[in-house]
């Protein structure tokens, strides 16, 4: 049963991440670029000609790695059984 939960965690991260690309996160006073993800950007678009799309991987990953962490919590908070004493 634990192996079905941390799946659904990591599926809960990736997802998340992925969608976080539609957070624009531009700092202010950045101009000439759009930055995407949340919490730390990794989807960045160049105003360019031909606009350009970058991906930072790495940033893409912890990104992963703190929705899956999130997740897992939430998780390990509904799944415990408050009943039970030690």
């Amino acid at each position: 049963m634990h192996v079905k939960v941390y799946i659904g965690d990591i599926a809960f991260g990736i997802a998340a991440s992925l969608l976080s690309g539609i957070i624009n996160v531009t700092p202010a006073q950045l101009v000439g670029a759009a930055w995407y993800g949340w919490p730390i950007a990794w989807l960045y678009n160049l105003v360019t000609y031909p606009p350009t799309t970058t991906y930072n991987y790495t940033n893409l990953a912890i990104d992963v790695v703190f929705w899956f962490a999130i997740a897992l919590v939430v998780s390990m908070v509904v799944t415990h059984d408050w009943r039970r004493r030690r």
